[in-house]
């Protein structure tokens, strides 16, 4: 069952403030721990929430230009800065206000198109887990499967689907190229099946 806008916007929010206070509760230089996995973990999970977030909340326009993902950063943020930031900037609020419909075939091309990267980013990942488990790499192979997990999560977050249901896409198409199965434009035909879910269950207004 899809999640409303309002729901999605809540649980963004609650990922947010949760990695950022991981991130901010790193150890200092010179501090015991510092550098330490748990700390280069919190690191990954924050960047890689930023980079998904600021990419769906980039709607409003600020003279003539997209913001940038810095506001995310600001030291002293609450969950309810996160919250007005996220549905402030929401492409798919900017979508409805330019005259979107939710019945017409997508809200607007930034909607789909951001649809269409999060469910890339989804299969990239996967993809990239797979060749790094090859290297050995045990670095690596970390940081890669914390960006998938953060991307799932996120994907989840927007669509109210099971990770169950994500996770079965990734294992029919293992092996597969992500670059070339996502060769076609986002709105033409065929879709890839994770961004035709992901589309397929986008928050309800």
């Amino acid at each position: 069952m899809a999640r409303t806008l309002e729901e999605f916007h809540g649980i963004v929010a609650d990922l947010l403030i949760s990695a950022k206070r991981q991130y901010d509760g790193r150890p200092k230089p010179g501090d015991l721990g510092y550098l330490n996995q748990a700390s280069q973990d919190a690191t990954t999970v924050w960047r890689r929430m930023v980079h998904l977030v600021s990419g769906y909340a980039n709607g409003e326009d600020v003279r003539g230009v997209h913001p940038t993902p810095e506001a995310f950063w600001e030291d002293g943020m609450s969950r309810a800065d996160y919250l007005k930031l996220v549905t402030s900037r929401s492409r798919i609020t900017r979508a409805l206000a330019n005259g979107g419909d939710m019945d017409t075939r997508l809200y607007d091309d930034s909607v789909r198109h951001w649809e269409d990267g999060l469910a890339r980013a989804v299969m990239n990942s996967a993809e990239l887990i797979g060749v790094a488990r090859r290297t050995g790499n045990q670095e690596t192979i970390r940081r890669i499967e914390l960006d998938h997990e953060v991307t799932v999560n996120l994907a989840v977050a927007y669509t109210g689907v099971s990770l169950a249901e994500f996770r079965r896409i990734v294992n029919e198409r293992e092996g597969e190229d992500t670059m070339m199965a996502f060769a076609t434009a986002p709105g033409k035909h065929p879709e890839h099946p994770m961004a035709e879910l992901i589309t397929a269950n986008r928050p309800t207004v």
